[in-house]
C-alpha cells in the first residue's frame, strides 16, 4: 500500500502515468539524457557514429570494467599505516574531462606499431585485435599487471597473478589505444596487429556534459559528514540516490545494445532465435548513446587509475580498485590534481557542498589511513583504522556492516566483528569461515504454495526466490596459492626492498 503511495506521489511530481513511468531508478536518467540528446540524434550526428556489426564485435572484445587487484609481493601480509587514495567521480570526471570517439569507425591500412603510433599522435581513437608474444613485464616488480587473462584469447604458457598475465610465450586479445599505451609500458612483448579501425576523438556533446555536471552539483549539494553532530540520514538518502544517477549516466553507455530475448508464450518459456546482427540493427534505429562511448569511459578511469599507481610508486604499492590507491610511505599528487581542477573548472565539473566547499572532479582525496591492513587479493581485505580499533572488512560475500534491530542489538554480524571475535587481522587467512557475517544465498522454489491469509489479508505464494544464511570461506585459487610461494617470489621477497620494510 505504502509503494502504491509512493508511486502515485512519484507520477504527479514528473508528470507521469503508468504508461509514462520508468520501471527503473535508471529509467529516469535515460529520459533526461534522451531529452538533452535529442537535437544530436535528429541532426544526424550520433546515427553516424553508432557501430556497425564488426565494429560492435571488437568494442564488445575490448570492453573492459574497472581495475581491481593487489600487490603480490605483501598478499597475506599484516601491513602498518596504510595510505588511501580515492579519485573523486571517476566515470563521471572522464565523461567531462576525456576525448571520445565522435565519428564511424573506418577500417586502418596495414596497421603496425608504427602506423599505431602515427594515429596515436594524431588524436585518433582505436580498436585493435593484437597478437603478443613473447611476453613478460619490464620491471618484474610491477605490482599490478594489466593484461587481464579472461580478456584474452589462445594464451600460450602464461604465468597468472591472481588473473592477471605476469608472462607469457603468447596472447591474443583486444584493445583500444588507450589500453595500446598501458601495455607498451608495462610489457616487453612483439606485436601483430591483425585487425585494426579508427575514429576522431572529440568531446561529448556540450548538453551531455552538461547533464553529468548538473547530477553532479545537485549531488555535492548534499554531501555530509558522518561524524558531523547535524547529520541527515534523509538526506544521506537523496545524496546517495544522485550518486547512483550520477554513475547511471556511464551505465547507459556501458549497456550492451544486443541483449537476446527470452520468450513465454503459453506457459512456456523460450529464447528469441533472431540473430543478433540484426538485434543490433533494430536497436541502432532508435538508439542514442553509442556503445564506444561506454568502452573508451572504463579504458581512460583505468588509464587515470595507472597514473596513480606509478604517483604512488610501485614499491610502496598495496591495493587498487577502480577509483582508489592504497599505499604506504607518502605521495605527491598536487601535480595531477592541479591538471585535474584545471579540466574540471573547463567543463564545469565543480560542486559546491553546504558548508561552502569546492569540489573537483577526478582529483584523488585522501581518505582515513589505515592503521593495520591485510588483503588476499582484489575485493578481500580488512583492515584497522586505529591502534586496538575495531577491525573492519571489506570482502565480496561478506556482510560489511553489522544490521541492528529497533532495540539497538545487533542480529547479523559484520566481517570485522566476527574477525575480532576469532583474533582480528590475524585470523583473517586461508581457510577461515565466516559462519556469522556470510552474505546471502538464493534457494529457488518453483512450486505453487497455496493461499494463506495474514493480518486478515490472502495472500498467493507461488514461484519465489528465498534469501537465506550462507558462509563464506577465505580461499585462493590454485594457480594463486602457488604463484605466493614459488621460489621467485621468495627471492624477490627477501632482496628487501625498501617499499615493503615495516617499521
Amino acid at each position: 500500500i505504502g509503494l502504491c503511495e509512493a508511486i502515485e506521489q512519484e507520477m504527479k511530481i514528473d508528470g507521469d502515468t503508468l504508461f509514462t513511468l520508468p520501471l527503473t531508478s535508471t529509467g529516469y536518467v535515460r529520459r533526461d539524457a534522451r531529452k538533452v540528446l535529442w537535437y544530436e540524434a535528429h541532426k544526424g550526428r550520433i546515427p553516424e557514429m553508432l557501430p556497425d556489426w564488426h565494429t560492435y564485435s571488437l568494442l564488445r572484445e575490448a570492453f573492459r570494467g574497472g581495475d581491481c587487484h593487489c600487490n603480490r609481493f605483501i598478499a597475506g601480509d599484516i601491513l602498518h599505516n596504510v595510505h588511501s587514495f580515492d579519485r573523486s567521480s571517476s566515470y563521471p570526471d572522464v565523461l567531462c574531462n576525456c576525448d571520445f570517439p565522435m565519428t564511424q569507425f573506418i577500417p586502418v591500412k596495414d596497421p603496425d606499431e608504427k602506423v599505431i603510433a602515427e594515429k596515436i599522435n594524431e588524436h585518433k581513437a582505436l580498436i585493435m585485435r593484437v597478437k603478443l608474444s613473447n611476453v613478460h613485464l619490464r620491471n618484474k616488480y610491477w605490482p599490478d599487471p594489466y593484461l587481464s587473462f579472461d580478456k584474452c584469447r589462445n594464451v600460450v604458457k602464461a604465468k597468472i597473478d591472481n588473473g592477471r598475465i605476469l608472462k607469457a610465450a603468447e596472447l591474443e586479445t583486444t584493445i583500444t589505444d588507450i589500453d595500446f599505451q598501458i601495455i607498451l609500458e608495462q610489457y616487453d612483448c612483439d606485436i601483430t596487429i591483425a585487425d585494426c579501425m579508427e575514429s576522431n576523438y572529440g568531446p561529448l556533446p556540450k548538453a551531455f556534459i552538461t547533464l553529468v555536471t548538473d547530477y553532479y552539483k545537485m549531488k555535492t549539494k548534499l554531501k555530509q559528514n558522518k561524524k558531523d553532530p547535524n547529520f541527515d540520514p534523509f538526506k544521506e538518502m537523496l545524496y546517495n540516490k544522485l550518486k547512483n544517477k550520477l554513475n547511471a549516466l556511464y551505465g547507459m553507455c556501458a549497456q550492451d545494445p544486443v541483449k537476446e530475448n527470452i520468450l513465454y508464450n503459453d506457459g512456456a518459456w523460450d529464447v528469441d532465435t533472431t540473430p543478433r546482427i540484426k538485434l543490433l540493427e533494430k536497436y541502432n534505429e532508435s538508439a542514442f548513446l553509442p556503445y564506444q562511448w561506454g568502452v573508451f569511459c572504463t579504458a581512460w578511469a583505468r588509464m587515470r587509475l595507472f597514473e596513480g599507481i606509478k604517483i604512488a610508486g610501485p614499491y610502496n604499492f598495496v591495493y587498487a580498485d577502480t577509483d582508489s590507491v592504497k599505499f604506504i610511505h607518502d605521495a605527491d599528487f598536487s601535480k595531477f590534481n592541479r591538471r585535474a581542477i584545471r579540466w574540471s573548472k573547463q567543463s564545469g565539473a565543480v560542486g559546491e557542498d553546504p558548508k561552502g566547499n569546492i569540489h573537483y572532479m577526478g582529483v584523488f582525496e585522501q581518505e582515513h589511513d589505515y592503521f593495520r591492513f591485510r588483503t588476499w587479493g582484489a575485493k578481500k581485505y580488512a583492515y584497522q583504522y586505529e591502534k586496538d580499533g575495531k577491525t573492519e572488512a571489506t570482502i565480496s560475500g561478506v556482510v560489511k556492516a553489522a544490521e541492528f534491530d529497533e532495540k539497538g542489538e545487533c542480529t547479523k554480524l559484520s566481517g570485522g566483528m566476527e574477525l575480532d571475535q576469532h583474533g582480528g587481522l590475524e585470523a583473517f587467512k586461508e581457510d577461515f569461515v565466516f559462519r556469522e557475517a556470510g552474505g546471502l544465498a538464493p534457494i529457488y522454489n518453483d512450486d505453487n504454495y497455496g493461499t494463506y491469509t495474514i493480518d486478515g489479508h490472502e495472500i498467493e505464494i507461488t514461484s519465489n526466490i528465498c534469501l537465506v544464511p550462507s558462509t563464506y570461506t577465505v580461499s585462493l585459487g590454485k594457480d594463486y596459492k602457488q604463484l605466493l610461494t614459488d621460489d621467485d617470489m621468495e627471492t624477490l621477497k627477501r632482496l628487501g626492498l625498501p617499499g615493503w620494510q615495516e617499521e
